[in-house]
């Protein structure tokens, strides 16, 4: 019976190892398990496995005989335990030279002063905050925690911003081994701590007023510094200015706090130190000279020796990968494009404050591979995305782009100072910033879509937008008159640009919609049909055309059983994704988007194409929820052509 017991110890143990954290958190809340599994060994790398009772029981006799107690590790090593005011050390019996100073095992001592001193140590380490924190103090006023406590406190230690960026920092100096999963954690409390928690069915302007601002008030609250971390990280939009949350600070506390942080490598950040510090140009003049080193770092001669001009580079890479990321992970797939959006700019923040390039080689070989480690799977995403949010792609986030949303803002705030008559900082830096993106114009429209914009946009705005009617028509007249004389000509790469400016009348969409029907590919390049059909199918998802969006399947199902690559049948494949944005109501996109898939497997030629095809639409129907996997039709007639 012992043996037994024994061996299905180890097997738990073995299993630990191999599972995920999130499954061992939901193991270890589940009393059933825990006991039978006995996880009662404390592991620390480079020292060994400790018993969790027999530190309890050496730390007991350490508390009454005051001294070091002995202590045998699971390989049978011995050590002794030390109780300090600075921790509790594991000190090697054969060389006590040899220790180490182990913070969380003060949360198995007998006294409660050490024990609360070890979470305050804790807490000042977990930006921006460690969660349930009342609830470990509560326990920890009380008694030590007992094993399954103690391995979930030390698994929400982990699981915090804070503990990542230390951990991250020290492996990256160090030269450790660093992948893509360790780049880009896949933890929902992680993302929780940056940005708050997500709400299916609420807008993103509801989210943002009723659970994002007033969690960054509580952060800036508990301190001023670290929640101007995670409110500043988030300065992607105008919706998202830091500059209310600070209104009741006083100008010393503001000053001290932003001077703190103005050493950042994070373009984001920086732009909301200098709009913050103008707007506060009545209260001290030393806002001013803050706004203006914060400008030096940004665009001026400091940007080099700062880190910023690689950050301009390293940003839209770190933001389309964590994209990408949080995209296809099991658990954050499902919630808004938006909250999936912030949380990604979010943790590119934390990454360029944390990882230190020293030379443009270095940049460009690290963007290249992380520009390389897209799946399809996660381009599947992506398009699934642009059917809710449709506005902003994160694919066109590029160095260009991310530096337009930033230098926008600063336009926009230069102008309105000089509006006012008032001194703008280093204005000379953001004029030729403007130039080098090719003027206000081009500023404008490449900075115009913004993460957090919804669907419900595009129908709001024709009333908005400022735009003379005579010009928008004779724009589009002379659109429609280039299309006729080369139906697969540049200027859909125009309309792709106007299509998220002004909504598109039906006389211009009939004329689409016509000129997408006649193409065919036997009259046309590969190249010029397929990203012709794919300008329309964006066209389409943005403005929410359905006849459009049929009328590129219908020539896409027409064209491919000429395709002879597995690469056509994919390229054919996310096309028909992204059209099917333009379907609103879901259950109508499910009988569409089944159909389709459908008609397309049947015409797709036999062997490697279906083959590409049936692995796209498995990973289309992982990212579905069960009662809208409608591709079952699609698959079998794909498995068939495999065969």
């Amino acid at each position: 019976m012992k043996q037994q017991k024994k061996l299905e110890s180890l097997a738990a143990e073995m299993l630990i190892k191999m599972l995920p954290e999130t499954i061992i958190r939901k193991l270890l809340d589940d009393e059933e398990f825990s006991s039978f599994s006995q996880l009662g060994f404390i592991s620390y790398k480079g020292i060994g496995s400790f018993h969790h009772r027999d530190i309890v029981m050496a730390l007991e006799r350490g508390r009454i005989l005051g001294e070091r107690v002995s202590i045998v590790a699971k390989d049978g090593k011995h050590f002794f335990l030390v109780r300090s005011p600075e921790g509790i050390r594991i000190v090697n019996a054969e060389n006590e030279d040899d220790g180490r100073l182990i913070h969380d095992l003060a949360f198995l001592d007998p006294e409660k002063d050490i024990r609360l001193e070890a979470l305050n140590f804790v807490i000042n380490q977990c930006w921006p905050s460690l969660p349930s924190v009342s609830y470990w103090l509560q326990i920890l006023a009380e008694r030590p925690l007992n094993k399954t406590e103690f391995f979930r406190l030390i698994s929400d230690v982990r699981e915090t911003p804070g503990h990542f960026k230390s951990t991250m920092k020290n492996s990256w100096r160090n030269g450790g081994e660093i992948d893509i999963t360790a780049l880009f954690p896949s933890s929902f409390i992680y993302y929780e701590a940056l940005i708050g928690f997500p709400s299916e069915g609420m807008s993103a302007e509801a989210w943002i007023d009723s659970i994002l601002i007033p969690k960054l008030e509580q952060y800036i609250d508990q301190s001023l510094s670290d929640g101007l971390k995670c409110a500043l990280a988030l300065n992607i939009d105008l919706k998202l200015s830091s500059v209310k949350l600070v209104s009741d600070i006083r100008a010393s506390e503001l000053l001290a706090a932003l001077g703190s942080l103005v050493k950042t490598r994070s373009p984001l950040t920086l732009l909301g130190i200098i709009e913050i510090a103008l707007s506060h140009l009545d209260s001290d003049a030393k806002f001013l000279k803050l706004a203006s080193e914060a400008l030096e770092r940004l665009l001026g001669k400091k940007s080099e020796e700062s880190g910023i001009i690689y950050a301009w580079e390293m940003m839209p890479s770190l933001i389309k990968t964590g994209l990408s990321r949080v995209s296809v992970d099991e658990k954050l797939w499902h919630y808004p494009p938006y909250w999936r959006r912030l949380a990604a700019f979010a943790h590119a923040n934390v990454l360029i404050d944390t990882l230190e390039m020293d030379s443009r080689q270095a940049v460009d070989d690290f963007t290249d591979w992380l520009d390389s480690l897209i799946t399809p799977k996660e381009v599947s995403a992506t398009l699934l995305d642009m059917r809710k949010e449709s506005m902003w792609k994160g694919w066109n986030m590029t160095s260009f782009n991310f530096k337009a949303i930033v230098v926008e803002r600063l336009m926009l705030m230069k102008n309105t100072l000089e509006e006012s008559r008032l001194e703008f900082p280093n204005s000379h830096l953001v004029d030729s910033a403007i130039e080098d993106l090719g003027g206000k114009e081009s500023l404008l429209l490449s900075s115009r879509s913004s993460p957090l914009q919804d669907r419900r946009s595009i129908e709001s705005m024709q009333n908005d937008e400022n735009i003379n009617s005579d010009s928008v028509a004779e724009f589009f007249s002379g659109i429609i008159d280039e299309l006729n004389y080369e139906p697969t000509g540049v200027e859909w790469k125009k309309l792709v640009v106007a299509c998220r400016v002004q909504c598109f009348d039906s006389n211009l969409f009939d004329n689409l919609i016509k000129g997408v029907g006649n193409l065919t590919l036997e009259n046309e390049e590969k190249e010029r049909f397929f990203n012709t059909l794919e300008s329309a199918a964006e066209i389409a998802t943005v403005q929410r055309c359905k006849a459009l969006a049929d009328a590129v399947t219908h020539a896409l199902v027409k064209a491919a059983g000429k395709f002879s690559t597995a690469l056509d049948a994919k390229i054919g494949y996310y096309i028909i994704l992204m059209s099917s944005g333009a379907i609103i109501d879901d259950s109508d996109w499910t009988e569409w988007i089944g159909k389709k898939m459908s008609e397309y497997a049947f015409s797709v030629p036999k062997g490697e194409a279906c083959q590409q095809l049936l692995a796209n639409l498995d990973d289309l129907s992982s990212l579905m929820k069960l009662k809208e996997r409608c591709l079952g039709r699609a698959r079998k007639l794909a498995v068939s052509g495999i065969n």
